[in-house]
């Protein structure tokens, strides 16, 4: 018999498989009064929504083929400590599916099979954040219930201000979620650059302008400032809104905690922080031409009218 002293099993996320994701996620959220906690891949294949203390994980990745990993789970088990109880079931002959990794969603997890051919996950908390995979102590966990509201997911408690580059959109969230990098193609493509840097944005209110939205799939539209071009959200039908973290107006403060289609990320990408910088020589030359620089970027707050008179082109 497996010992209870090394681990504790914590709580855990049932995985139902669905045909239709964005329809699967309107049901539980529309009708059942569920919350969205993410969709994951576009189009999205991988979904978890919350109520209460129940926590549910919605997967339509069964009908792909190749297919992520997660195709497979019937059920992710949380435990206190993965590394001893892998160590206990092998001791016992227990066949383990997939060996013990940690993972890129910040959990140090192992697949085993039952008699019926169900795949259960059990999995640990490595790098927690607001949401993820059932990844954070909220997750599974009634917000109202003292005991249960994590300390990630209060630091994630706002609101929280930001807006485009010429200050024609701005928002406020309550709330922050899940943060992340996506590297897939789609993200380098929409943020012209090395990908996207998102976060989860709950109780989203547009306090200035309208968002433009270019459809970028048949499951996902993505919002931008229709004057700058500036990029700003991945909407998931049915889902929550993912709002870019450079658009708020303290980026610094929201860190992602996993990043996503690491395959599609550019080859360059793992080697920026060796990049050499200008050196002082050079700066001190361009120093007199940035001093005639007027920028026109809407500032890190709120403003009651912009542009201002003394920002007026």
């Amino acid at each position: 018999m497996t010992s209870q002293a090394a681990f504790q099993f914590q709580r855990s996320m049932p995985v139902l498989q669905v045909q239709d994701l964005a329809k699967s996620l309107a049901f539980y959220c529309d009708t059942l009064g569920f919350v969205s906690h993410g969709a994951w891949g576009e189009p999205p294949v991988f979904a978890i929504v919350q109520r209460g203390l129940v926590t549910l994980a919605l997967d339509r990745s069964r009908d792909d083929s190749p297919a992520p990993r997660q195709q497979y789970w019937h059920a992710y088990i949380y435990v206190s400590d993965a590394d001893a109880l892998l160590s206990e079931l092998k001791a016992q002959g227990v066949a383990i599916e997939r060996d013990i990794e940690t993972t890129e969603y910040g959990c140090r997890d192992f697949d085993v099979r039952d008699p019926d051919g169900h795949i259960i996950c059990f999995g640990q908390v490595i790098q927690p954040g607001a949401r993820g995979p059932g990844l954070a102590d909220a997750v599974g966990r009634d917000a109202d219930v003292g005991a249960g509201t994590s300390q990630v997911a209060k630091a994630s408690e706002g609101p929280w201000s930001g807006g485009c580059q010429c200050g024609a959109v701005r928002f406020r969230a309550a709330r922050l979620g899940r943060a992340s990098h996506c590297h897939c193609r789609m993200c380098q493509k929409a943020f012209g650059g090395i990908g996207g840097a998102l976060v989860t944005a709950g109780e989203l209110v547009w306090t200035r302008g309208q968002l433009r939205h270019f459809r970028s799939s048949n499951a996902v539209k993505r919002g931008f400032c229709g004057d700058c071009g500036t990029p700003l959200t991945f909407e998931v039908d049915g889902g929550a809104v993912d709002v870019a973290i450079a658009a708020f107006d303290r980026p610094g403060d929201i860190t992602p905690v996993s990043q996503l289609a690491r395959a599609s990320r550019l080859a360059w990408f793992d080697s920026l922080h060796r990049l050499p910088e200008p050196q002082i020589s050079e700066q001190a030359q361009k120093a007199d031409w940035y001093r005639t620089i007027v920028s026109r970027q809407h500032p890190d707050h709120d403003t009651d009218t912009w542009p201002t008179p003394e920002e007026q082109p």
